[in-house]
């Protein structure tokens, strides 16, 4: 992923384009395009969890420069869309785990939708319209 987005003309330094802090807010990890992707230590309890916050973030990194992203409200939706569909977060097995009342069918799509809309309530200026945007 982090040379797709090398090739892609966005020149990154792994050495400084992750880092590791306490988050404030609830959070496994954020990404910024000025400064890379911050994962954050007090949301991420395991190996796992933190490959997947670097995926998810890293997904947007690539968005973002593929793109030319401008933060706009469906922007920010597809991107969502996208990174929760392919970091694994939404795998059926860490979702057989964490559904109330599983149903196999329509399981990934369910959580990539639900995982899409609580990320973009997070972001102020999208919050009031996160379902409407993930369903466009």
């Amino acid at each position: 992923l982090l040379d797709s987005i090398e090739n892609l003309g966005c020149g990154i330094d792994p050495a400084v384009f992750f880092s590791c802090s306490y988050c404030s807010t609830p959070a496994r990890g954020y990404f910024e395009s000025d400064s890379g992707v911050n994962v954050c230590y007090n949301y991420n309890f395991s190996k796992k969890r933190v490959a997947e916050t670097m995926i998810h973030e890293s997904i947007h990194a690539f968005d973002f420069c593929r793109a030319e992203m401008q933060g706009t409200c469906p922007h920010l939706a597809c991107t969502e869309i996208r990174a929760a569909n392919l970091s694994g977060e939404c795998h059926f097995l860490p979702e057989m785990t964490r559904a109330r009342s599983f149903q196999y069918r329509k399981r990934h799509q369910d959580c990539v939708r639900e995982r899409a809309i609580a990320s973009i309530r997070h972001h102020p200026a999208c919050a009031d319209k996160a379902e409407e945007v993930v369903a466009e």
